[in-house]
């Protein structure tokens, strides 16, 4: 009897420690991450040693900016399936008033399924980059307020998981495109390079405009017929995951037929022009050429990597 009571005992005296531990992971598992971020700052252009004393730690400041933010809701994100992003800033000029400008290229990636293989989903060269940073800065999290550094990283986090969201659903990356659309289109991007209109012809207003048309609905569809139906099922049927590539990219050519020279056709060839002929290295010949006659009408700035395919 007393033994009971000594063990109920123990068990009230932890109770309380043992919530607290709950509540710790809580805030833990509440805090995991979505990315894995690996960020390169070249300042070598810059023509003043102070100037680049102020960018010291700015790619640790970028790099925990993502990784420490809680991006969605989705409790499916673990170690094993965190998206891989690739950041590389290249600062051209800077003012007195510590503004940089200079260009940004992202590539994003997650694993094919089942495999520790990666897969590129997203990659883009911005031209048209500018901020202000100080050094010691920390980047605040306010999405509903423009401020140039945070506010390019919050579109291209939403645009990448948008992307990474319709390899696994069809268009299921809707809900995070419309959050890089709200962020595109908040008061002060116009007066910021790269949001609206540049000589180019690209910028991340019309980038995400076109991912939201449904003229391009198509592009989506294929992203995720290429991924879902494609990649990650030929592991264990090879035959039915070529397929589902070449469905995708059939979506591709015939959208382009209708819509030429889409921002997203570049982007979804210009991550993809390498792997397309790896995984169809050992298909059947006719596969082969059916995908090299696709590509060629829907690539061609790439055709040159295909030529194995024939």
């Amino acid at each position: 009897m007393n033994n009971s009571l000594g063990v109920l005992t123990f068990a009230f005296m932890i109770k309380p420690i043992s919530i607290f531990l709950l509540f710790l992971f809580l805030v833990n598992s509440a805090q995991s991450q979505e990315f894995n971020v690996n960020v390169q700052v070249n300042d070598q252009k810059l023509s003043t040693q102070s100037d680049r004393e102020v960018l010291k730690g700015l790619d640790q400041t970028i790099k925990d900016y993502i990784e420490k933010q809680k991006w969605t809701d989705d409790p499916t994100f673990n170690p094993n399936t965190r998206i891989e992003i690739s950041i590389n800033l290249l600062i051209e000029t800077s003012t007195a008033g510590r503004r940089f400008s200079g260009q940004l290229f992202i590539g994003a990636s997650r694993l094919i399924y089942k495999t520790d293989k990666p897969t590129s989903l997203f990659r883009y060269s911005d031209k048209n980059i500018e901020f202000e940073y100080y050094p010691g800065i920390q980047l605040q999290h306010n999405e509903p307020t423009f401020d140039p550094l945070p506010s390019i990283l919050n579109y291209y986090v939403y645009l990448i998981l948008g992307i990474e969201a319709d390899s696994y659903e069809p268009l299921g990356g809707t809900v995070y495109f419309s959050r890089a659309h709200k962020i595109a289109t908040m008061p002060g991007t116009s007066e910021n390079m790269g949001w609206v209109n540049e000589a180019t012809g690209e910028s991340r207003k019309l980038a995400i405009d076109e991912i939201l048309d449904p003229k391009y609905q198509n592009f989506r569809n294929a992203f995720f017929k290429y991924h879902y139906d494609g990649l990650d099922v030929i592991h264990y049927d090879p035959e039915k995951g070529l397929q589902g590539m070449v469905d995708g990219l059939n979506l591709v050519r015939d959208t382009n037929v209708k819509y030429p020279n889409s921002f997203w056709r570049r982007r979804f060839f210009e991550s993809k022009y390498k792997e397309i002929p790896d995984i169809f290295r050992e298909a059947p010949q006719a596969t082969k050429s059916t995908v090299y006659e696709i590509l060629a009408k829907s690539d061609p700035s790439h055709l040159s990597e295909y030529e194995s395919l024939r």
